[in-house]
C-alpha cells in the first residue's frame, strides 16, 4: 500500500527545485481546462470527457435556432464546426495533457525542463497517444451516459493511462487501458481520499477571489504523478508489467522489482 501524506512530502520535495516551472506547467493545464482525473481540481464540476463532449453538443445547440430562421444549402458549417471543436479537443489537447503528465512524472525522478511538455508531438508518438487518449475519453463518457457512478468508477480505472503513455508511447490502446485498470484496482478508494484531502487547499486558495487556487495545482500535479510512481512500483512487484515495458530509466529501475 502507499501513504498519501509520504506522496505529498516527495511532491514537495519536487516543488521545492521546480516550483516556477511547475507553476507555469500547472498554469497550462488550467488554461486549457484540464482536471480530468480530479474533479476537485480547478473546480471542474465532472471530467473531461464529459465537459469537453457537452461542450461540443451545447455549442452544436446554440445553433439550432437558426436553422429556421436562415438558409444553408447543406449542413456543412455545422459539421465542419463540430468536426474542428472535436479535433482540438482530442487531437491537441489530450497530447498536450500526456505531456504535462510526462513533465511532472520525470521530474520526481530526474532534473526536467519544458522540453518535456512536448513529448507528445515527436511523430512518432503522436498519433499512437491520441489515438489512445480519445478512447479512454470516450469510454468514459459512454459510462457517464449509463449512470453518474459508473463513470466516476470509470474515471478512477483510467486515471493512469497519461502517465502509462509518458512510459510508453508505442504501447497499444488496449494494453494501455488494461495496465491502468490493473493498477488502480483495489486504490480506487484511496485515490479519491487523496483527492479530497486538497479540498482544504483549494478552499483556502478560493478565498482569494480563486487566484491561490493556482498556486495549490502544482502540490496537486506533483503529487498524482508521485501516486503514479508508486502505482507503477506495485504493479512490477505484482507482475503485472516490467521495467522494459514502461521504459523505465536505470535510476527507476533500481527501485523496482523486476519481473
Amino acid at each position: 500500500m502507499w501513504d498519501r501524506k509520504e506522496l505529498k512530502l516527495k511532491a514537495r520535495g519536487f516543488l521545492s527545485n521546480f516550483y516556477g516551472q511547475a507553476f507555469m506547467v500547472s498554469l497550462l493545464a488550467a488554461i486549457c481546462g484540464f482536471g480530468e482525473d480530479n474533479p476537485i481540481r480547478y473546480g471542474a464540476s465532472a471530467t473531461d470527457e464529459v465537459a469537453m463532449i457537452d461542450g461540443v453538443v451545447l455549442k452544436y445547440n446554440s445553433w439550432l435556432p437558426f436553422i429556421g430562421s436562415i438558409e444553408f444549402t447543406n449542413n456543412a458549417y455545422f459539421l465542419i464546426h463540430l468536426f474542428s471543436l472535436l479535433f482540438i479537443s482530442f487531437a491537441l489537447l489530450n497530447p498536450i495533457y500526456v505531456g504535462i503528465c510526462n513533465y511532472f512524472k520525470r521530474g520526481q525522478v530526474e532534473d526536467v525542463d519544458l522540453q518535456a511538455l512536448k513529448f507528445s508531438f515527436h511523430g512518432k508518438h503522436y498519433l499512437n497517444i491520441s489515438k489512445t487518449m480519445m478512447f479512454k475519453s470516450i469510454k468514459v463518457f459512454l459510462f457517464y451516459l449509463m449512470l453518474v457512478i459508473p463513470g466516476i468508477i470509470k474515471r478512477y480505472v483510467y486515471c493512469m493511462v497519461p502517465y502509462i503513455l509518458s512510459d510508453n508511447p508505442k504501447m497499444s490502446t488496449q494494453r494501455a487501458l488494461e495496465l491502468s485498470d490493473w493498477m488502480t484496482d483495489g486504490h480506487k478508494v484511496d485515490i479519491w481520499v487523496l483527492e479530497l484531502s486538497f479540498l482544504g487547499w483549494l478552499i483556502l486558495g478560493g478565498l482569494f477571489f480563486g487566484i491561490g487556487i493556482a498556486f495549490v495545482n502544482p502540490y496537486i500535479d506533483a503529487t498524482k504523478a508521485q501516486l503514479y510512481l508508486k502505482l507503477r512500483e506495485i504493479a512490477i512487484e505484482k507482475h503485472l508489467t516490467n521495467a522494459i515495458e514502461l521504459n523505465m530509466s536505470p535510476e527507476e529501475s533500481k527501485e523496482a522489482v523486476y519481473v
